[in-house]
């Protein structure tokens, strides 16, 4: 993002040479108050954890606690490249990276968005964001994880296979998007590495007829654990849910960390958000990127 918004800057800064000195520099001016708002607007992730009852507010860089931005990326973990290599393939021949899966897939989609008070610009969590949030969270096999808004799985993916977490629910209501999820998963179960980690042991699909209103499907996904980071031992079984609907029409039971991308969302959306602790007393903690 950072590198785009300089990008920009730097464009702008070549158009003020060919213009009269006084335009130029309010355009000039203008311009870099827009950058850096824009860079002030893309940084933050916010937090709410519960604490004695309460819900704490605050602030998560996008680079992690104690990072240098002159230290050495890391070298790509498995996970990271199965994850790159599981969405990319979604999308064969286009190369499309993880911030282009949000897009819609056709007018008809964009129209039905937009009628429900959602922006058509939608983002995706990248792996090395999910990553620093994971290590904040410090998820057990006690939590169970629902991603409001999940797109195309990645988030939901990345849970399942780096944290001893359970159960993880996606709910997305854009259909081509939940049908990228669906297909992401089912190709990681067919991957080596997906192998090593989890087993299918059950899947069940729920179509519109036997959910609640608001709720158009739901694929349930047992998986037998195999990895040592697994909830206990290696007959340990863990649930992944993929739901097509509203996340607001969705009973999620022992419910303890909702991860939402949700700087788009309408109003009455965040205000169903803020309200989730109350529905869930064991909710312990909120990720949002929008307050």
């Amino acid at each position: 993002i950072f590198s785009q918004l300089i990008w920009l800057l730097f464009c702008c800064w070549a158009l003020t040479l060919s213009m009269p000195s006084q335009r130029a520099v309010r355009f000039g001016l203008c311009t870099a108050a827009a950058v850096l708002g824009g860079a002030a607007w893309a940084c933050p992730v916010w937090l709410g954890q519960r604490t004695s009852g309460d819900l704490r507010v605050r602030a998560l860089s996008a680079k992690g606690s104690g990072s240098s931005s002159t230290a050495a990326k890391p070298p790509p973990t498995a996970v990271q490249e199965l994850l790159h290599q599981l969405y990319y393939d979604l999308q064969p021949g286009s190369r499309r990276e993880y911030r282009m899966l949000g897009y819609y897939e056709s007018d008809a989609e964009r129209e039905a968005m937009e009628e429900g008070g959602f922006d058509t610009a939608y983002g995706t969590f990248e792996y090395e964001g999910v990553r620093t949030i994971l290590e904040h969270l410090k998820l057990t096999s006690n939590d169970v994880v629902a991603d409001y808004g999940s797109g195309a799985g990645n988030v939901v993916m990345q849970v399942l296979l780096e944290t001893p977490v359970p159960k993880c629910v996606g709910v997305e209501i854009v259909p081509s998007r939940h049908q990228k999820a669906v297909g992401a998963f089912e190709q990681l179960l067919q991957s080596p590495l997906g192998k090593a980690r989890v087993q299918r042991s059950e899947s069940h699909r729920r179509p519109s007829g036997e959910n609640p209103a608001g709720i158009r499907e739901i694929l349930q996904l047992s998986l037998r654990d195999r990895s040592p980071e697994g909830p206990g031992s290696p007959e340990a079984v863990r649930e992944v849910m993929l739901v097509h609907g509203d996340c607001t029409a969705l009973e999620v039971p022992g419910l303890s960390v909702v991860i939402t991308n949700s700087l788009t969302f309408p109003d009455a959306l965040m205000a169903h958000i803020a309200a989730l602790p109350q529905r869930y007393p064991g909710l312990r903690c909120i990720v949002t990127t929008r307050r």
